[in-house]
């Protein structure tokens, strides 16, 4: 279930969160409300001096777990008018305890707050506007120049549990961006179920001798081990047809930002000692290859977690996830 809450204040926020925590196993139910829009860019003393330093189009990749948390802690420290957090797995660990106590001291500061979140200590200090001017500007001088392509889902149009008006907008642009690769494609994702429509796409390069490669998690570094089992139906196609395939091993999992920006600063996150490197074999069997060791069986946290992956494998749930 997906939760929208606005946040004027501390007392409200402790008010509310407990009854839509309870409200999240009722069914899902499509109804009708006004569509609601994102609140105008800030005009306050903090961006008018980054836009001083650069007004062009910027983008900085947050390629390591405590880089993208001080990074988004700062962007709500900064916010004067209003914050919209969209987050897909929240639990009120070190980190998550963090990102809620910047988030009520932003409602106490009369900025309105707005949470859409799947799931739902230790406090930061919040940072003066000197120091955050500072920091932006920082982070300015430091980013990548030139514009961002953000593609995303519009959502259902009706009821969001008919699949088949479910959209495909991303899907699309996708199998559009691999047709139209001359030479490279690098692919990030935190969870990879490629479908029949993209897997033709992926071939498709592969014939044109596109360098395809692939990053994604490994079952030991996967937090959804249910995507992990349909992901490895598709393991020995990828690899057949010619892909470049790359899992992050557990000890570095951490550091990623699953994120398909900035390739220099992700090219380190292929090296041995930070992913496997996935080898076909003659006899068709698969090794994971580290710079320390080779698997002939994958890399696992456990007996009984690879029980559990074989089991959910042949199960028909690749529709569903």
């Amino acid at each position: 279930m997906r939760v929208g809450l606005t946040i004027r204040s501390r007392r409200l926020f402790c008010l509310i969160f407990p009854l839509l925590l309870g409200a999240g196993c009722s069914s899902l139910k499509p109804i009708e409300l006004p569509p609601e829009y994102t609140a105008s860019p800030a005009d306050s003393a903090v961006w008018g001096a980054v836009d001083a330093a650069d007004a062009g189009n910027w983008h900085s990749l947050l390629n390591d777990g405590p880089s993208a948390l001080d990074w988004r802690l700062k962007a709500i420290d900064t916010a004067s008018n209003s914050v919209d957090l969209q987050t897909f797995l929240w639990f009120f660990d070190t980190a998550g305890a963090m990102v809620l106590d910047h988030i009520v001291r932003a409602a106490d500061r009369n900025v309105t707050v707005r949470v859409v979140s799947d799931m739902s200590q230790h406090l930061h200090a919040e940072a003066s506007a000197e120091d955050l001017t500072a920091m932006w500007r920082g982070l300015v001088e430091s980013a990548d120049r030139g514009a961002a392509i953000l593609y995303a889902d519009e959502p259902a149009k009706s009821n969001p549990k008919n699949r088949e008006a479910a959209p495909i907008l991303v899907a699309n642009e996708l199998i559009t961006l691999f047709d139209d690769a001359k030479a490279a494609i690098l692919i990030v994702a935190a969870y990879l179920i490629p479908t029949p429509d993209l897997e033709g796409a992926v071939q498709r390069a592969l014939d044109r001798g596109v360098r395809l490669r692939i990053l994604t998690n490994s079952i030991g570094s996967n937090n959804q081990l249910t995507a992990h089992s349909a992901y490895r139906n598709h393991i020995k196609t990828l690899l057949e047809g010619g892909v470049e395939l790359h899992e992050v091993r557990t000890h570095a999992r951490d550091r990623y930002m699953l994120t398909p920006i900035g390739r220099k600063k992700l090219e380190g996150d292929l090296q041995a000692e930070n992913a496997w490197s996935l080898e076909l074999q003659e006899n068709g069997s698969v090794y994971w290859v580290s710079a320390d060791r080779t698997l002939e069986s994958q890399p696992a946290t456990s007996f009984m977690q690879r029980i559990e992956d074989g089991f959910f494998s042949h199960l028909p749930i690749e529709s569903a996830l």
